[in-house]
């Protein structure tokens, strides 16, 4: 359970013992948002033969951190630093020649992410642990309720959108770093 946060970080940041079931919904939510705010799933992982539509002489893979690569076109395998040269930051340049532009030609096998004590993912797992604090401690995402005649309010964003909807600003700011640039 969780890559980046477990139940036993979210049990000392709050203080208490937490309910197992609520607890794996506020981390799976976390991890997810987080992912998606990076454009890419951060740890450790090999993705195996997938098409990919490059442009020009350039394929960006949806990754930071870049560890390992094949490639092959036309099912013929191409040979790194004669045919492409590959960038950790998943940018990948064919050699002397454009990529073929027909569907399905070029092919890839990588392995990419972050190992899971690098620093890099307890970064995401900052992020990722205070958006599940706020998923575990408002889960319906409520503004305010009353109970008995006493009233809680939860924090809202100038937004107007309920706290643990959206990740926030300073959770954005630490993943800064680790999210994949918006190709025009």
């Amino acid at each position: 359970m969780g890559d980046f946060v477990t139940r036993e970080d979210l049990a000392t940041v709050l203080g208490e013992t937490v309910d197992n079931a609520r607890a794996d919904l506020a981390i799976t939510a976390a991890e997810s948002a987080v992912r998606g705010y990076c454009g890419w799933n951060l740890t450790e992982e090999t993705v195996t033969d997938q098409f990919v539509a490059p442009t020009g002489s350039t394929l960006f893979l949806p990754t930071l951190h870049l560890t390992a690569l094949t490639v092959s076109e036309y099912g013929a395998d191409l040979t790194t630093g004669v045919g492409y040269v590959w960038y950790s930051n998943g940018v990948v340049t064919r050699l002397g020649a454009y990529w073929s532009p027909l569907f399905q030609s070029v092919q890839v096998t990588y392995t990419h992410g972050y190992a899971a004590n690098a620093p890099e993912l307890r970064a995401a797992g900052t992020a990722a642990l205070s958006y599940a604090v706020r998923q575990y401690q408002n889960a319906a995402q409520m503004r305010s309720e009353t109970v008995g005649g006493i009233t809680d309010t939860y924090a809202i964003p100038s937004s107007g959108v309920p706290i643990g909807v959206d990740l926030s600003y300073s959770e954005q700011s630490v993943l800064a770093s680790l999210k994949l640039p918006v190709l025009a």
